[in-house]
């Protein structure tokens, strides 16, 4: 069943806020700051929950809801966009990430360890802010250049630079924190490469984070008056996904087999209905027939001849223990006295 009105948005904010929160995080290391425009996101969601038209899921929106308001964040920082916008020297790029001289050796110590999200949440927190950027558009939210170049404002050359630039700052802190774990005999194991080139270190974050949650703070008195009082989306089954698919589904396939059972089978009271005009229309016919015996017509008088099947009353049966009846239909004919007419 769909949540009442007053439930609808602090269900919402229960099942999306842990990993709406996680992605502000990945951009803003501030947790305080990036809770706050967690909760931005919710208050924009519900403005505008208009422009919701049901294409895709809802959670999906939530999330672009989420994303825009963090890059809005961003964009407002003055000091981000003068690191965004700075343009690499020629001695800056000699320690950018270079894929095609990377030894397989270096890989495969990568590859070994068995990093948990939480490590590879503080990796990227590392980075200086404008790198985690791109790197968060690029890896984590598939964006292509082009699109981190509109978004941001940027050429697609200056993205280009800053991921590989994140790339390099990255590997540099996994082969540090996979020497320590193997020199320290930690948990790890070898695990299948994961792709050549950049692409390892690509797919090892979004295998590890793209699920990643961080469970918020309790919800704010303001936020909670705000849930109880805003209305409900039109496409409000969104919410539930496949789950209330199935609901609206078994409810509809319910009421049908409901509708099937109560459907009345032919009763008593029918039959025996039916049966009582057959017999009435029978006495009707003899009562109303001339006879004609000789080429003489015989006067007929009212017979003798009474109906003999009597009429039955209705009989209730209930659905549940149906009872065989058996109608039973007799004819009795009498002898019949006729006063013949004399030809004077």
């Amino acid at each position: 069943m769909f949540a009442k009105k007053k439930d609808f948005w602090a269900s919402a904010y229960h099942q999306n806020a842990p990993k709406l929160l996680a992605l502000c995080r990945r951009y803003v290391s501030d947790a305080g700051k990036a809770e706050d425009l967690m909760h931005d996101a919710f208050i924009t969601a519900i403005h505008k929950q208009g422009q919701f038209q049901n294409k895709g899921t809802f959670e999906g929106w939530l999330t672009k809801i989420a994303l825009n308001t963090v890059l809005m964040h961003l964009r407002q920082d003055k000091q981000f966009n003068k690191m965004l916008h700075q343009i690499p020297t020629e001695d800056s790029t000699k320690n950018t990430f270079d894929s095609d001289n990377e030894t397989m050796s270096t890989r495969q110590l990568i590859q070994s360890i068995d990093f948990e999200a939480n490590t590879l949440f503080e990796i990227i927190n590392l980075l200086p802010e404008h790198h985690r950027t791109v790197f968060n558009l690029y890896v984590l939210e598939q964006f292509t250049h082009q699109q981190i170049a509109e978004t941001l404002g940027i050429s697609v050359g200056t993205s280009k630079s800053h991921l590989a630039r994140a790339r390099k700052k990255i590997q540099l802190i996994l082969i540090q924190k996979a020497t320590e774990m193997k020199q320290n005999q930690r948990k790890f194991m070898y695990l299948p490469i994961l792709g050549t080139n950049a692409s390892y270190l690509d797919k090892l974050f979004q295998k590890k984070l793209s699920n990643h949650v961080i469970q918020p703070k309790t919800l704010p008195p303001h936020l909670k008056h705000l849930f109880e009082n805003a209305p409900i989306p039109m496409h409000t089954w969104a919410v539930y996904g496949f789950k209330g698919t199935i609901s609206i589904l078994t409810i509809c396939i319910g009421l049908v087999t409901w509708k099937a059972f109560k459907t009345p089978l032919p009763s008593v009271q029918t039959s025996t209905v039916v049966t009582q005009k057959i017999h009435q229309m029978d006495f009707n016919r003899l009562q109303n027939a001339n006879q004609v015996i000789d080429n003489q017509t015989i006067v007929q008088s009212k017979p003798i001849l009474k109906p003999m099947m009597p009429i039955l009353k209705p009989i209730e049966m209930r659905m549940d223990s149906p009872v065989p009846v058996i109608i039973k239909k007799q004819i009795i004919l009498r002898d019949t006295i006729y006063q013949m007419q004399d030809d004077d």
